[in-house]
């Protein structure tokens, strides 16, 4: 029988996996900083233009724990 954190895991999975396939455009199952800031600019409300380029590195390193500059779909979500 599965346990709690496996059911909360398949449910993560599942409500962000599509989120994150809508932002990676060119679907090579990473984001790059500009998809991510794409990412963040529909999710916060605001244009892209209005996220500087400090405020794209610190999320992106923050999001990014290997620091190969992309970001998995695995670490998009331990961040949630």
């Amino acid at each position: 029988m599965q346990g709690p954190a496996l059911d909360i895991k398949e449910m993560i999975y599942q409500r962000f996996q599509p989120i994150f396939k809508a932002y990676d455009k060119d679907h090579n199952s990473t984001l790059e900083p500009q998809e991510l800031k794409v990412l963040l600019a529909d999710n916060l409300g605001v244009k892209e233009s209005d996220i500087s380029q400090d405020q794209l590195d610190w999320h992106f390193k923050r999001i990014d724990k290997d620091n190969d500059g992309k970001i998995t779909f695995d670490e998009y979500v331990t961040l949630l």
